[in-house]
């Protein structure tokens, strides 16, 4: 990937949901502006690793590197491996947990999804049973979809590392220009970003925005004035 302009290109990675452009519909209208790269899905789970992996081949120079939910695990993992490649970070309800573990609404998070990942390869617990444990222990309704999406939904969902299980390097911020948005202020993502503001990071919150700040305007203008500043000082 290299730069076609004066503006570097940014990249992003998505969390378990869309990929693609598809999951950065707030976004997609800066491909007319700069280089963008949406970041297809790799892998069945999103390997945080084979994410890093397939970017390190793929990118030649610095990039703004933004990621999503469980996609930010591997955003925070590319940086710790590859600082050179990343000039800016910009976390959108950040799921690397492994940093905030022993916080109150993380640690109930793991403690209510542990069960269900310990039975992720169980061939006994169905796709709807495994897709409704997951649901419940997300404090959610199981999809609407047809039993061909739930079984490719509980296929991916089996797939997953914990994302608590994915150590990550919280202090990789310390260097790298970091914006952290997230939704609700009191929420795990939050605690997230609470370890990391205290890295040197910016956390912006966005109450009442649920899990997807960034498809709002003002989250978007932030994250493009976030890479401006960087841009202003290389």
């Amino acid at each position: 990937m290299s730069v076609i302009s004066s503006r570097l290109p940014v990249v992003f990675v998505a969390g378990n949901g869309r990929a693609g452009a598809s999951a950065w519909p707030g976004q997609a209208h800066l491909a007319a502006e700069r280089e963008c790269l949406f970041l297809e899905r790799l892998t069945v789970g999103d390997n945080p690793e084979a994410v890093v992996a397939a970017l390190d081949a793929r990118l030649d120079s610095p990039v703004h590197l933004v990621g999503h939910s469980y996609g930010a695990i591997a955003a925070l993992l590319m940086a710790s491996a590859r600082r050179d490649r990343v000039a800016s970070l910009t976390l959108v309800e950040p799921a690397a947990l492994a940093v905030s573990s022993r916080s109150p609404r993380t640690a109930t998070h793991i403690a209510a999804l542990s069960p269900v990942f310990a039975v992720a390869g169980d061939a006994a617990v169905s796709a709807r049973e495994f897709a409704a444990r997951f649901a419940a222990a997300n404090t959610t309704p199981v999809p609407d979809v047809s039993e061909e999406a739930l079984e490719r939904m509980a296929e991916h969902l089996r797939a997953l590392r914990p994302p608590w299980g994915v150590p990550v390097d919280a202090t990789v911020v310390t260097g790298i220009p970091t914006l952290v948005l997230i939704g609700d202020d009191d929420s795990m993502y939050a605690e997230v970003a609470q370890v990391l503001a205290g890295h040197g990071a910016t956390v912006r919150a966005f109450p009442g925005a649920g899990h997807r700040p960034h498809d709002g305007r003002v989250a978007g203008e932030l994250m493009e004035r976030h890479w401006d500043r960087v841009e202003a000082l290389t």
